[in-house]
């Protein structure tokens, strides 16, 4: 039985964030409120010069880890990376690190690359609505195309 000494409520100044800190006799805990982001977002996406569909997946964490794959429609995955995301002010940041996908090997080193960008994001009824913001882009081209995403199945 944990014996309750203190609790802390801090929202931060986003009013977006909340941070509740409980205090036991002998641990203590910190629980960040889940954001709405989290979770598995797909999409099918057409590029522009070829009229080809991609598949795009994007895996939000609530521990902050994220994992963004795409390939050609009703095929294999393309490319495949992963690593750090975070929200503030409307903006979804992502550090994620990849490259060409080879089915059950990773990545050879010389061909990883870094997929640092920045996304505007709103909430529609139906799903997710990403304009691209900074930095690199979730599809090559796709600078100034908005993305919208449904919840994975």
């Amino acid at each position: 039985m944990l014996l309750f000494v203190g609790c802390s409520v801090v929202n931060k100044p986003d009013n977006k964030t909340t941070t509740v800190t409980t205090t036991a006799a002998s641990t203590t805990t910190t629980q960040k409120e889940k954001s709405k982001l989290c979770g598995e977002w797909t999409t099918e996406f057409e590029l522009l010069d070829t009229h080809e569909l991609l598949t795009l997946i994007l895996d939000l964490n609530e521990d902050g880890t994220a994992e963004y794959k795409y390939g050609y429609y009703l095929s294999e995955v393309t490319e495949s990376f992963k690593g750090t995301w975070s929200e503030k002010d409307g903006k979804l940041f992502l550090n994620l690190c990849g490259g060409p996908f080879y089915m059950g090997e990773e990545t050879p080193a010389d061909e990883l690359y870094e997929l640092d960008c920045v996304y505007r994001f709103e909430f529609e009824e139906t799903g997710l609505s990403l304009k691209y913001d900074e930095g690199g882009a979730l599809v090559y081209g796709s600078e100034g195309r908005e993305i919208f995403l449904k919840p994975a199945e």
